[in-house]
């Protein structure tokens, strides 16, 4: 039992501590939930089966989107689920870079092509996201989609990574480049941060005070624009404007804060 909590806790650390690719989104969800005892299985069930939570309905739908029905079954789910711990679309984007896929035997050819959606749709979210500037058009970024794709920059890490002599045939303007790499490089601390206030779980018979997007959103901007960039550094701040000393002291005393104010301090 010791062994197995040590090994959750040098995992969790090594997730959170060193943010984790985008792409590994599911994953990151899964350490962080598992070791506090708080897994998928507490989720609220899809009404697509009450076996899988809402992340696995969407990697259903998705998978059936994307014309491979096939792997939208509750055996392929359960599959993924308890041999590579694929439980989300966003688990999908390393299926052939980690070759995840000969473990189950999946055809190279379809897994090239899941990983590939897997990657686009997660470069579409990240695009949907970017703020875009005051008087600018509504699709200045939704619309580097395919361009970026094409260029190969798959991953929000290498969207953080173009320079300004590169942005020439990728559609975007010089004025928009700062606003999008500097979304790219903060992009993995919104989403952790995010699913630390979302998933929030409350003294009981209370509410999650986080639960709100008119709540999380402004909090974490907050906090990124203040220079957090993991949970060590939730855990060394102090009250400021948008951020009250009562939302603060529910964030610290979350346990998946203290286990690296802990670290920090040792």
């Amino acid at each position: 039992m010791a062994a197995t909590f040590a090994a959750r806790f040098i995992l969790l650390v090594l997730l959170c501590i060193n943010l984790p690719r985008t792409a590994e989104g599911g994953k990151v969800k899964a350490a962080l939930f598992n070791m506090f005892g708080s897994g998928s299985s507490d989720k609220k069930p899809s009404h697509n089966s009450d076996k899988f939570d809402e992340d696995q309905a969407k990697l259903m739908e998705f998978l059936t989107e994307i014309g491979f029905a096939k792997y939208a079954t509750e055996e392929w789910l359960e599959r993924f689920d308890e041999d590579l711990a694929y439980d989300s679309i966003e688990d999908m984007a390393h299926l052939v870079a980690d070759e995840d896929f000969a473990e189950l035997k999946i055809d190279k050819e379809d897994a090239i092509k899941i990983q590939y959606e897997a990657r686009k749709h997660i470069v579409a979210h990240f695009l949907s996201s970017v703020p875009v500037p005051a008087g600018a058009a509504p699709d200045t970024f939704t619309k580097l989609l395919e361009p970026l794709i094409a260029a190969g920059y798959d991953e929000p890490d290498d969207i953080a990574d173009i320079e300004l002599d590169e942005i020439e045939g990728l559609g975007i303007e010089k004025a928009h480049h700062q606003t999008i790499v500097t979304f790219a490089e903060e992009f993995e601390t919104r989403e952790l941060l995010e699913l630390i206030l979302v998933t929030y779980e409350p003294k009981e018979g209370t509410v999650n005070p986080f639960a709100s997007s008119e709540v999380w959103k402004p909090l974490v901007e907050v906090m990124v624009k203040f220079g957090v960039r993991n949970l060590s550094d939730v855990s060394n701040l102090s009250p400021m404007e948008g951020l009250t000393r009562e939302h603060l002291e529910l964030l610290k005393n979350d346990p998946r804060v203290t286990v690296h104010a802990t670290k920090q301090e040792l």
